[in-house]
């Protein structure tokens, strides 16, 4: 055990060096106040792109729909036997316009479907196209 006169000159050199014996156990309030201020500032940055990012959720849905509407109506194209040179039909939000033309080799057909549609103001369209080898 210390004497109390050892443990009186152990608070001095404390005191004189600018040290302290004492621990300290968990947070300051500055501390708290700028981790407060860090996470707030980086759920304001995820809280402001959430309306960017649903609407291009919802444009991507668009364009994926469209996209199988193309590719299912090529299909069916190249399925018929005498399919029409031109036409359009209208499916929910989407109109498909196709065009069969002369192919770019001898006995080939080239097959165009364009899908249109309009979201918030703006129109939309994708095209795709294929080549139909005459049957043999």
């Amino acid at each position: 055990m210390r004497s109390a006169a050892s443990a009186s000159r152990i608070r001095e050199v404390s005191l004189m060096t600018g040290t302290s014996r004492t621990r300290s156990h968990g947070m300051s309030l500055v501390e708290v106040m700028v981790a407060m201020v860090l996470l707030m500032v980086g759920m304001l940055g995820v809280v402001s792109q959430w309306p960017m990012g649903t609407t291009l959720l919802i444009a991507s849905e668009f364009q994926t729909e469209a996209s199988v509407l193309a590719e299912q109506h090529l299909e069916a194209l190249n399925a018929a036997p005498f399919p029409p040179s031109s036409g359009s039909r209208v499916t929910g939000r989407y109109t498909l316009t196709w065009t069969i033309s002369a192919g770019p080799i001898a006995e080939t057909r080239r097959a165009v479907v364009t899908v249109r549609w309009n979201w918030q103001g703006r129109p939309y369209s994708i095209a795709m196209s294929t080549v139909i080898a005459a049957e043999l």
